[in-house]
Parts: structure tokens; sequence; C-alpha cells
């Protein structure tokens, strides 16, 4: 692959961004300004506001939405409403991201004032608390994870998210076209935008611009969605193998028994490859194919040569137990 690659700081999200791309879920509540969606989001992990309530407010950290849920509502409840003021009024200037409401609850009104005082921002669900924050926190793991940007394909091959890489004009682009024919599904073509998420998965996907369209020299750029269904499109993939196409070269030696694994570091991640060379006649949508059932035998602890790959490893274990027969 080539190392066309841009690596951005971790990105921060917007209220409004973050609402927007949970619109099924969350709501803003109707009290709230508009103006104030542009509040940014730095913090991955939820928190509920109960210790803050109770006074522990140095755990209030910048960037984060704290969740108000039943047990804030019963403390709340609980206080008479001149010590719940003081103890609201401590949460400023920290507490300056967002406010998320569960399960349909109404703020109580001393809240609802601060709030109001601070340009808060407060966000509706119907969800408890438990699954907002899961839910929500598994979101934004992947939305404010450090980001790079990689010339390459991203495919969806059973079940598989497999980069391949490779120089321009390699045929990239003709491979992704013949896969899409063949029932496997695009996820990015000539441009991935890659997450390195905790250090471990690399999820990736295209950039809204050039979300699911393919590039063919010679024909023009395609939308595959509307020109082959909504099936031949992914949105999202973890990348899990990465296949290198390479131009044939006589004098290079090749892997002809597949013995062991490649392995390649994409954006910190090391992933189990494999390099394809590329000569005329050869097919690359099967070879890639074939690429993947071998990931998938090798990952169940098969081996694509079956029988062979025992004898050459042991020449003895094809013969144990066998009897030599007399002419």
């Amino acid at each position: 692959m080539e190392d066309h690659a841009t690596q951005t700081q971790t990105p921060a999200l917007t209220v409004g961004e973050f609402l927007e791309k949970n619109r099924s879920f969350v709501r803003l509540d109707p009290g709230s300004d508009p103006a104030l969606l542009a509040r940014r989001i730095t913090k991955k992990r939820l928190q509920k506001l109960g210790m803050a309530l109770a006074g522990f407010t140095e755990y209030i950290q910048d960037g984060r939405i704290y969740v108000f849920g039943n047990t804030e509502d019963s403390y709340c409840k609980s206080r008479p409403i001149d010590q719940l003021r003081d103890v609201i009024a401590k949460l400023a200037p920290r507490l300056n991201t967002a406010l998320m409401v569960t399960q349909g609850l109404a703020l109580p009104p001393a809240l609802a004032e601060f709030a109001r005082a601070q340009g808060l921002p407060v966000l509706l669900t119907e969800l408890d608390s438990s699954t907002a924050i899961y839910r929500f926190t598994e979101f934004l793991e992947i939305e404010l994870s450090p980001r790079m940007i990689l010339h390459g394909l991203l495919m969806d091959v059973y079940g598989l998210g497999v980069l391949i890489g490779g120089e321009s004009g390699i045929g990239k682009s003709e491979c992704a076209l013949e896969l899409i024919l063949r029932g496997h599904r695009l996820v990015a073509d000539d441009v991935v935008d890659l997450r390195n998420v905790g250090g471990k998965h690399l999820i990736g996907e295209s950039p809204p611009p050039v979300q699911n369209l393919l590039e063919l020299r010679g024909i023009g750029i395609l939308n595959v969605r509307e020109m082959f269904g909504i099936s031949a499109v992914s949105r999202m993939k973890e990348v899990i193998f990465y296949i290198q196409l390479e131009r044939w070269h006589p004098q290079k030696e090749y892997d002809r028994l597949g013995f062991s694994w490649q392995r390649r570091e994409v954006f910190g991640v090391e992933l189990p490859s494999m390099s394809i060379p590329v000569a005329p006649g050869r097919n690359l949508s099967v070879l890639v194919e074939v690429a993947c059932r071998v990931f998938l035998m090798r990952s169940s602890g098969q081996h694509p040569m079956g029988d062979l790959h025992r004898t050459l490893l042991d020449p003895n274990a094809s013969s144990a137990g066998t009897e030599e027969v007399a002419p």
C-alpha cells in the first residue's frame, strides 16, 4: 500500500453531531437553545452525575456528558431546595458540555435553572441510564479514537474486513467491482478513513463525500449503492486482514507453500497479511476470495493444504498405522 497517509489529532465531536448521529435515541430538550450544540465532547465515557451532586465535584471533567437518571432524581427529591441549589452551584464551571436525562425524567427546577444559566444543552432519552452509558460510550469510543486517512481499498469479503493496498493503477478498483459482482460489499475505495480503537482494533469507513463511490478508469465514478443496491455496500467495518497487490517481478521469490503468515503493521495495529503478485491473466477478485478463505480456514485451526501440510511437517505421520503388503 502506498504510504499516502496523514495522521490527525484525536478528534472532538460537537453535541450537535452527537445528536445527529444518535437521533433515533436522543433529542434536544425543547428548553435548550440550539446554539449550544457547538459545545465539544472530548471524553469517551459518559458519567453519572450522582457523585458530583453528593459533593465530589473534583471528579467533574471538561468535555464529558453527564447522566441524570433515577438515582440522581431520587437524591434531588430528598434534599431541601436551598441545599440542592448550593450543591448544584459548585458544578460550574467544569460541567460545561451537556447533560443527558434518561428514562423520560424531568430535571429538578434547580438543575434546569443551572443548565440555562450555564448555557448547558440538555439531551433527553427514553433509555435507562445503564443502557445509555453503554451505548453512547461505545459510540464515542469509535468517534473519538485517533484517525488516519489511507490510500487503499476496504471490502467486506465473507464477513471479513479486508484492506487491500497497492500502487495506483494496479487494479484495486477493478478488483472491487468484480468482488461486488460476486456478492461482496464495498466499504471504501481509494480513500479509507481508519480509526484506531483502544490500540487493538482498526475500524474503517469511507469519508462522507465519497461514500459508496467507486472510480473506474475509462468509465468514470459509479455510485455502487444506486447501481447494485444497498446489499453491495457496507458503511463501516473492522479491518481483520491485509492484502498487498504488487506487480509481478520475475526475479523476486514468492511464497509458494503458505506455511506461515506475514504480518503488517497498519496505524499501530498488527494484521495478518498476504502479498499477491499481479500479472496479466490473473483474476484478482478470485485470488482475493481464495486468500480470505485461506484466512478463515487458518483462523479455525485448519490448513488449506490438508493432509499434505501434516505430511510435510512430519513425513512419518502419513505412514503411521499402515502395514507393508507383500507383493
